[in-house]
């Protein structure tokens, strides 16, 4: 998947981007969605965009479904994903060992 590239953005007074004076928040706010189990109404709706795929605007076939979400979840989705196939990895290791050799520690 290809991502644009983010526009230019303005540095606070002390140099640092924006993006890095959000992370603190940002990384909280995910941590505490997962610890609790709650995820703010807002993160669990999407906006359905009608795409044109190709043939005539006319005709409603001609078009496909886009889901647009929330920013937090796909960061959040992200990351759960980024830890399970980091988990994963470490299940397989284990699983897969060759005969005979010993556990690492």
């Amino acid at each position: 998947m290809r991502y644009a590239k983010a526009p230019r953005e303005e540095a606070a007074d002390d140099g640092t981007p924006p993006l890095h004076l959000l992370a603190g928040p940002l990384a909280q706010l995910l941590h505490t969605a997962l610890h609790t189990g709650c995820i703010p109404e807002a993160w669990t709706t999407s906006l359905i965009t009608p795409l044109l795929k190709k043939g005539d605007p006319c005709d409603t076939a001609s078009y496909r479904p886009v889901a647009v979400g929330a920013p937090m979840v796909r960061c959040m989705l992200l990351s759960i994903n980024h830890h399970l196939f980091a988990l994963q990895h470490i299940i397989d290791r284990r699983i897969h060992r060759p005969r005979g050799q010993k556990k690492p520690r």
